[in-house]
């Protein structure tokens, strides 16, 4: 029985190395990809249509933040998806936050196609709404997704009229741009937390304070009931015979 403790023990000091070990790497990862998150959404921010890359042939040193390397990468998610690949951030911003915390996250793939149709879906109704920007971008509003779906509808539609062409690109537009945003938001999963939990002492939240009114202390004593205080009992005394202690 007793070559049993040392395993014992030393299985537990495993068992909570192992759990360091992940815990760190979770952490560690959770960092790198609130970076690489970070560095995603000022390419984005930061884009120039002149910058050298994908789409264009020009000289000199790229206005990116991030460099030439930003203006390749910011230029070629440009290419597809358009400025609302932009809404793609938020959720690797969720991703990161709920990596802090180790929740799992077994649906993560799902979550990243969802947002991607609703981010097209998006593009495709800002390229129904308004096909000419006013700002230069490689493929319009939706980028190459959002023209190709653009221009399909625009097509079915042309049978019906150019009047009911127009109705019918509007409000294709409407749904399609409702359905994109809703998409996007389901992705959040926003009904699980992001950040960590704060616990309290006992594991229980303290009680909220009430904010204090002048006057409720008076009326709360006037309304509480008295306590009727009894009279101690009277001790009587008793006479009785000492007890005898018998000698040993």
């Amino acid at each position: 029985m007793a070559s049993r403790k040392p395993a014992a023990k030393g299985n537990d000091w495993r068992n909570v190395m192992r759990q360091t070990l992940a815990r760190s790497g979770t952490l560690i990862g959770a960092v790198l990809l609130g970076l690489a998150t970070l560095a995603l959404a000022l390419a984005l921010i930061t884009y120039h249509p002149s910058d050298p890359s994908f789409s264009t042939a020009a000289g000199g040193p790229a206005k990116n933040m991030l460099g030439g390397a930003g203006a390749w990468v910011a230029d070629m998610l440009m290419q597809i998806w358009g400025p609302p690949i932009g809404l793609v951030t938020l959720l690797l911003f969720a991703f990161t936050g709920r990596l802090w915390r180790h929740d799992a996250q077994p649906d993560w793939k799902g979550q990243l196609v969802k947002c991607l149709i609703g981010v097209s879906l998006i593009g495709v109704a800002l390229t129904l709404a308004q096909p000419d920007p006013w700002i230069a971008l490689p493929a319009k509003w939706g980028g190459l997704i959002g023209y190709g779906g653009a221009r399909a509808i625009e097509a079915l539609a042309a049978f019906a009229g150019p009047k009911a062409a127009t109705a019918i690109g509007w409000i294709a537009a409407l749904l399609l741009g409702i359905g994109g945003l809703l998409l996007v938001w389901k992705s959040l999963r926003l009904d699980r937390p992001l950040l960590p939990r704060i616990e309290w002492r006992g594991g229980k939240a303290p009680p909220a304070a009430l904010p204090y009114i002048p006057g409720d202390d008076q009326a709360a004593a006037k309304e509480r009931p008295r306590r009727a205080v009894q009279p101690r009992p009277h001790v009587a005394p008793v006479d009785r015979a000492p007890p005898t202690i018998a000698q040993p």
